[in-house]
Parts: structure tokens; C-alpha cells; sequence
């Protein structure tokens, strides 16, 4: 097979080069700008990164032949080389067959991984158990408080004590 060289395509600002859930043809390299990946939508729609110059995007989808698992939107004007799905597969093809299984195994795992964190609506820290914040309790009248009976570092003193 003869190389070729691979189109380039130009985005606006705003524009959406992929959308969630899009069949992936293609893979992407940032030559110019800047993009923003995020899953979900309105209320739900989380931004996981900002790709910049001179990485690839959407490569996932295209080598594990599934659908795209987030949105990339262009955050100024931005210039991409498209690699071509038959460009890919053929270099896949060359590959030394553990180094293919290698590399299909880290796809499937990442893809595993971000359906988990797709399908997961809440952050990390909204998994914790809430802990209800008690009222600061005021000494009643006329009883000193428990915190002047309090010996160093140790417990309240009682008055069994």
C-alpha cells in the first residue's frame, strides 16, 4: 500500500467535530487549537478533558469499532488530520500479534472503564456517606460548661470523677 497523505479538515469555534454516541469512522490529530471532550448532555453533561495540540482523539472508537463515547467540541478555530479507519486497520493488521492483543486488551479495559464513569452520574465524593452536622449544643443556665471540665487531651471529666 502506497502512503497518502492524510486530509485536514478546519472546525469554528463552538463547532462539534463528534457527538456522543456517533459511529467512529475516524481518528483525529490536533495540528491547530484547542477541543473539549465531555459525556452526557444539559444538566448531565460533564467535561473530562481539553485536548490541545499534537494529540489524537476519537482513535478508541476506530480501533475497538464501537460507538464514540463522548463529544468533542472545538473551543477556537481548530485544524485536525483525519486518519482514516482503512489506514489504521491496515497498520493493525502489520502489527505483531501480542502487541495487538496488547493493545486490544488496554482498549477493552478503557472502554470498560469509561462506561463505568459514564453511567455513573455522581462524582466520587457524592458516593461517600453524608455525615449530618450536629448543632453546637449551648450549656444550660447556670451549669458550667462540659468543655472547662475537660483535662488535657483527655475526656470530659464527670462528676463521678
Amino acid at each position: 500500500m502506497q502512503y497518502k497523505e492524510p486530509p485536514t479538515r478546519r472546525y469554528s469555534k463552538g463547532q462539534k467535530i463528534f457527538v456522543e454516541g456517533d459511529e467512529s469512522r475516524e481518528a483525529f490529530i490536533l495540528r491547530r487549537g484547542s477541543v473539549e471532550v465531555s459525556i452526557g448532555t444539559g444538566n448531565e453533561r460533564k467535561v473530562l478533558d481539553v485536548i490541545t495540540a499534537n494529540q489524537m482523539f476519537g482513535e478508541m472508537g476506530l480501533i475497538g469499532n464501537t460507538p464514540r463515547t463522548a463529544t468533542i467540541r472545538c473551543l477556537e478555530e481548530t485544524e485536525v488530520t483525519v486518519v482514516e479507519r482503512e489506514m489504521i486497520e491496515v497498520k493493525i493488521r502489520e502489527m505483531d500479534p501480542y502487541i495487538r492483543y496488547l493493545m486490544q486488551s488496554l482498549i477493552d479495559r478503557l472502554n470498560r472503564t469509561s462506561r463505568k464513569v459514564t453511567h455513573s452520574h455522581r462524582q466520587p465524593l457524592d458516593m461517600l456517606p453524608r455525615v449530618q452536622k450536629q448543632p453546637a449544643r449551648r450549656p444550660k443556665e447556670g451549669k458550667p460548661d462540659d468543655t472547662a471540665k475537660t483535662g488535657a487531651g483527655g475526656p470530659p471529666k464527670t462528676d463521678a470523677s
